[in-house]
């Protein structure tokens, strides 16, 4: 079981999907600003820095939540929140001075990872604890 989720599907403690994401664009350098237009861009992975790392933190992101979701839960809306979630953390990370600079914050700062971390949570949570009890 996955550190928050209760077996009725309520939840307790931090958002599973953001801490990993997190700790990869803290622990390598893919997460550069101009991420999103390499993406957008590259013709082929391999000339994007850190491609790879992004696209197993994404593979692995769907079983983790199957195994999380309901069984009611149809894949299709398993992968539409996958992806949702996978884009607006990538654009969030990957062009962070932008983003940053629009909230008037420093786009390493512990303050605005806090403040991407709750924008996500916002979003997302609840959508996530509905996959989760099938509701």
């Amino acid at each position: 079981m996955v550190q928050g989720i209760r077996p009725n599907g309520s939840w307790k403690g931090p958002f599973p999907l953001y801490g990993p994401y997190a700790r990869v664009q803290q622990k390598t350098p893919l997460c550069r600003p101009g991420l999103m237009l390499d993406m957008v861009q590259a013709q082929d992975g391999d000339t994007i820095p850190g491609y790879r790392a992004i696209q197993a933190f994404y593979d692995q992101s769907g079983p983790l939540l199957k195994t999380l979701a309901s069984a009611r839960t149809a894949d299709s809306d398993i992968e539409k929140f996958r992806q949702s979630f996978v884009t607006l953390a990538m654009s969030y990370v990957g062009a962070k001075s932008y983003y940053a600079g629009m909230l008037g914050m420093a786009p390493n700062s512990r303050k605005y990872r806090e403040r991407v971390k709750g924008a996500l949570m916002d979003l997302f949570l609840s959508r996530l604890k509905q996959l989760v009890s099938g509701k």
